[in-house]
């Protein structure tokens, strides 16, 4: 994703979205986008917390 006059970045920087999905049958589906700086394993770890249920992504 690239922003234009983002504080602190140039408008050539890189940054990403990271998406996370409730499971389809659950009963109050959610959708959640995460705009953050980088790729790094630190964004969904920080976000997920302790989670320790299923997870199914589709990255490396």
């Amino acid at each position: 994703v690239q922003v234009l006059k983002e504080n602190g970045r140039n408008a050539q920087d890189k940054s990403y979205m990271w998406v996370y999905r409730s499971a389809e049958d659950s009963e109050q589906p959610v959708v959640l986008f995460e705009y953050q700086p980088g790729r790094g394993q630190q964004y969904p770890k920080e976000f997920l917390g302790d989670y320790a249920g299923t997870l199914m992504t589709d990255g490396c």
